[in-house]
C-alpha cells in the first residue's frame, strides 16, 4: 500500500506557482483529465460499472431525462432526449414525447423511439445480461406508438419511475443501428447523442473525447477532453503541479484535503457522498451463520475509518438505505457498536471459538478500497478471523467480485437518492450475484434467505408517501436484524482543478451528481490563464 505523507504533499504542492487567470475563454479549450483507473473495459453504458468509466458515459450518451445539472432534486427533473412526460390515471403506462431532430453522432442518423424500445429492452434482456436489469423487473414493456412517442408499461404503479429514465446506468438511451453494427465492439466504439464524441482509445494510457457540434444543447465550448489513466497518487499529483493535467481526483482522506488546500488548487467535494458497506457472502461458510456475522460486525471498531479519512470527509452511517436519501430511516435498527468480547462470544456460541480463517480475499489498491480493509483485516485478527488481502487493479476488482470470488465484498456506492435504488441492487434477490439480473447483491440476500422484496415491491407501487416510507423503514430494520451487509461510513470523494478550469454547476466548491467524477458537458470551459 503506498502512503502519502502531508510533508511530501506539501513540499510539492508549496512549488505550484500562483496562476492567473481571468474570465475570458483561453484560446485553446482542450480539458485535460487525470482518473484513479489504469484503464477501463467499457463505456456502453448499460455494462459499465467503475466510477472511471461513468464520466465517460455520460459524456456521450443521454437519457430521457435528466437532473437538472448541479441538482440532485426529484422535483427538478427535466426533459433530456424527451420533451415532455406524463402518466395514466392507474399509473401504469408512462408516455414520452421525444425530442425531434436529434442526430447520432458519428453519422448514424436521427434518434428515434425506436431506439428507446431497443434500448430498454436491451437492459432487460437475460440473453444481453446487462448489470442493471434488476432496476427494471417492474417493466412490462415498451411500444414506439411513433417515431417521436414511447409509452413504458409497468406491472404495478410506480410514482418515481421517472428516476429510471434518468441518464444513469441503464438509463441511458443507445444507437440500435450502431449496437447492431459494432455487437461486442461497441463497448469501445460507443456512439451517442451527447456532447461529446468518443474519438480515441488507448488502452492503459487514455481516451480522447471531441466536441459534438451537432449536440441539440448546443456545442460544448471544449473542443476536447484527454481521459489519462493516471493510477498512481503521487503522478497525478505531480502532473498537476507542472501543468501537464488540469484536474484530477484524489483519495478522500484529511491528509491530501489539507495538502491539496495549502495551494493555488481548488478542492471540489462530491455529494451525496459514497455509502461504504461490507457484503458477507451467504452461500460460503460460516458465513451463512447470523451469530457469526453478528460477530464480525460487533468486532470493527468504525471509528477508525472516520480517523484515518477525516471527521469532514466521513461519518458513520447506521442504516443500509444512506442517510439523505429518500426512505431513510434511523429509528429501530438494531446496532453494532464495537464490542470484541461480545464478538468472541458470539463466535464460541457459533461453534468457533478459537476463531476461524476467510482464506483469500480480492482488494483494490485504491484509496477507497484497500486501507478501510486493512483496517478491518487488522480488528478481526484480534478476535481470531484471519483473511488473506490479495491486491488486483481496480476494474479488475470490480469483475471478481461479480464472479462471487470474495467471502467478504467492501463496496461504497452513490445511487439515486430513493431507497429503492439501494434496496433495490444491493438487496432484491433478482439482484444477487450469479441471476441473469445480476446487479450488485454480493450477499445472495433474499435468495439463500428470506429477504425483504416484498417490501420493496409493496414500496415502489406505493402512492402514499407516508406509507411508502413505512415499507422501507420495515426492510431497513428486517435488513439489519438480518445483517447481510453491515454499513459503515458515509465517504465524500474530492476532486482538485487548476482555478482557470470552470464548471459553473459547482457553488462553493461542492458539486452534486451521481457520477464518479466531474460531468463534462457544453457548460465546462478553460478560463484565460
Amino acid at each position: 500500500m503506498q502512503y502519502v505523507k502531508v510533508a511530501f504533499l506539501l513540499a510539492v504542492l508549496l512549488t505550484v506557482c500562483v496562476i492567473a487567470y481571468g474570465e475570458e475563454l483561453a484560446t485553446e479549450q482542450t480539458l485535460r483529465y487525470a482518473c484513479e483507473s489504469g484503464d477501463i473495459g467499457t463505456v456502453d453504458p448499460h455494462f459499465s460499472k467503475s466510477s472511471d468509466e461513468l464520466p465517460l458515459v455520460h459524456a456521450v450518451f443521454n437519457g430521457l431525462l435528466r437532473f437538472q445539472p448541479g441538482s440532485l432534486d426529484f422535483d427538478k427533473i427535466e426533459g433530456d432526449l424527451a420533451e415532455s412526460w406524463g402518466c395514466s390515471t392507474d399509473g401504469l403506462v408512462w408516455t414520452f414525447h421525444l425530442r425531434e431532430g436529434v442526430q447520432w453522432q458519428k453519422g448514424y442518423g436521427e434518434f428515434t423511439a425506436e431506439d428507446v424500445k431497443f434500448s430498454y429492452e436491451r437492459v432487460v434482456d437475460p440473453d444481453v445480461a446487462s448489470r442493471w436489469s434488476a432496476d427494471y423487473v417492474n417493466l412490462e414493456r415498451v411500444e414506439a406508438v411513433d417515431a417521436y412517442t414511447i409509452e413504458m408499461y409497468l406491472a404495478t404503479p410506480d410514482p418515481f419511475f421517472p428516476l429510471k429514465v434518468v441518464g444513469y446506468h441503464g438509463g441511458y438511451i443507445v444507437s440500435k443501428k450502431a449496437v447492431e453494427e459494432f455487437g461486442d465492439d461497441f463497448a469501445l466504439n460507443p456512439i451517442g447523442t451527447g456532447p461529446f464524441i468518443f474519438e480515441e482509445y488507448r488502452p492503459k494510457e487514455k481516451v480522447v473525447l471531441v466536441r459534438n457540434d451537432e449536440y441539440f444543447r448546443g456545442a460544448p465550448i471544449i473542443e476536447k477532453i484527454d481521459y489519462l489513466f493516471m493510477s498512481d497518487d503521487s503522478t497525478r499529483l505531480l502532473a498537476l503541479q507542472t501543468g501537464e493535467i488540469d484536474t484530477a481526483g484524489f483519495p478522500a482522506d484529511s491528509e491530501w484535503v489539507e495538502a491539496l488546500g495549502s495551494v493555488d488548487l481548488w478542492v471540489d467535494y462530491k455529494y451525496p457522498g459514497n455509502q461504504f458497506h461490507l457484503h458477507f457472502n451467504m452461500t460460503v461458510e460460516p458465513l451463512d451463520n447470523l451469530l457469526v456475522r453478528q460477530a464480525l460486525a460487533y468486532s470493527i471498531d468504525r471509528n477508525a475509518f472516520i480517523e484515518y479519512r477525516g471527521e469532514t470527509l466521513a461519518k458513520l452511517e447506521g442504516s443500509p438505505v444512506p442517510s439523505g436519501y429518500y426512505g431513510h430511516t434511523s429509528v429501530g435498527l438494531h446496532s453494532y457498536d464495537y464490542n470484541p468480547e461480545l464478538a468472541k462470544a458470539l463466535l464460541a456460541e457459533a461453534g468457533y471459538p478459537d476463531g476461524f480463517s476467510l482464506g483469500k480475499v480480492v482488494i483494490s489498491p485504491r484509496g477507497g478500497y484497500q486501507p478501510y480493509m486493512v483496517i478491518i483485516q487488522e480488528q478481526w485478527r484480534k478476535i481470531g478471523v484471519d483473511m488473506e488481502l490479495t491486491v488486483v487493479e481496480h476494474s479488475a476488482y470490480h469483475d471478481l467480485i461479480r464472479q462471487n470470488t470474495n467471502p467478504v465484498v467492501l463496496y461504497n456506492a452513490s445511487r439515486v437518492p430513493i431507497a429503492d435504488s439501494y434496496l433495490t441492487q444491493f438487496y432484491y434477490s433478482a439482484s444477487a450475484i450469479g441471476k441473469p439480473t445480476a446487479v450488485t447483491n454480493f450477499s445472495h440476500y433474499g435468495e439463500v434467505m428470506p429477504g425483504v422484496d416484498e417490501f420493496i415491491e409493496l414500496a415502489r407501487a406505493e402512492a402514499n408517501p407516508e406509507v411508502q416510507k413505512a415499507l422501507y423503514a420495515a426492510a431497513q430494520r428486517i435488513i439489519m436484524a438480518d445483517l447481510p451487509a453491515y454499513p459503515l461510513f458515509m465517504g465524500i470523494s474530492i476532486r482538485a482543478r487548476q482555478p482557470y478550469v470552470s464548471f459553473p454547476y459547482i457553488t462553493d466548491h461542492k458539486y452534486e451528481n451521481l457520477w464518479g467524477a466531474y460531468i463534462f458537458d457544453e457548460t465546462t470551459t478553460i478560463l484565460q490563464h
